[in-house]
């Protein structure tokens, strides 16, 4: 009955090795798609030009178009609300928030989208560099040494249950930073639209408050790919030199702290907003 017993339990340590192994194998495949795929996801087009001559992007422009009678009356009730209070105060410098608003307005909208198309294009070039730095060689190629060195290729190598935790949770972290990485260009796009109704109420404090927590918002989105890329080579300059075929306790290592980049690369952009965001509300009575 011993004899019977070791050797159950030796072939289910050997299935459930071999079921962690085909799962390491899957989890590094996916994980090396997804790592590559966020880098290539495309950029939203905001606005095109250059210098001091740019032009807002014909699908964002016509949708600010639509929604212009909301502006317009946005814009309207905010100015009024400002004289008012001006004429109440009797110091003509309770109108400097009107002057604000005609500002804001008339520039604001083409001024923010083609700001975040320079810090897009500037990310774009930037991610796949950084990475190349710190990979000696191709983005893709960087990205695929991080996953094989963390994870060792898919192989448990005696520490399956271990690896099967790590590989669960490597393939969601990338998996989520991919879903971030797609809604990026759409949010990025919608918050444009948005602009000229803000806009429209920075006459008065809370308004301009809101304005400045819109433009954060859509910098810490548009900042999001090259951090997130920062993260990455950061990772991977540091797990490459931990890896090793030869030594399976220090592949753990690294697949530990592969395991905590991604997670720190699919949060970056709920901290990006956290950390811009109470930026912009210093000196509201609303912070």
């Amino acid at each position: 009955p011993t004899d019977v017993g070791c050797m159950a339990r030796e072939a289910s340590g050997g299935a459930f090795e071999a079921v962690v192994d085909a799962l390491g194998k899957g989890a590094v495949t996916l994980t090396k798609f997804l790592s590559t795929f966020w880098l290539n996801t495309p950029s939203p087009t905001l606005a095109s030009g250059s210098g001091s001559s740019w032009a807002m992007d014909a699908k964002i422009a016509q949708m600010q178009v639509w929604i212009g009678p909301i502006t317009a009356t946005i814009a309207l009730c905010s100015f009024a609300i400002a004289l008012g209070r001006m004429a109440w105060a009797g110091d003509f410098r309770e109108g400097s928030g009107a002057l604000r608003q005609v500002a804001v307005v008339g520039a604001g909208s083409l001024v923010v989208a083609a700001t975040t198309q320079v810090m897009i294009a500037a990310g774009d070039a930037f991610s796949p560099w950084i990475i190349e730095q710190a990979a000696g060689g191709d983005a893709s190629t960087g990205m695929q040494t991080l996953i094989s060195a963390g994870l060792n290729s898919g192989r448990p190598e005696g520490q399956a249950g271990l690896w099967l935790i790590l590989f669960i949770l490597m393939g969601l972290g990338s998996l989520v930073q991919c879903i971030f990485m797609v809604f990026r260009g759409p949010v990025l796009w919608v918050l444009q639209v948005f602009v000229p109704p803000t806009a429209a109420g920075t006459a008065s404090e809370e308004g301009w408050t809101r304005f400045k927590r819109l433009w954060l918002v859509i910098v810490a989105f548009a900042l999001y790919k090259p951090v997130a890329a920062t993260i990455y080579a950061s990772g991977l300059f540091l797990m490459t030199q931990r890896g090793s075929a030869e030594d399976p306790t220090n592949n753990v290592e690294a697949a530990i702290y592969g395991l905590a980049i991604m997670v720190l690369g699919a949060l970056a952009l709920p901290a990006l907003i956290k950390f811009l965001v109470p930026v912009a509300a210093v000196g509201s009575s609303s912070a």
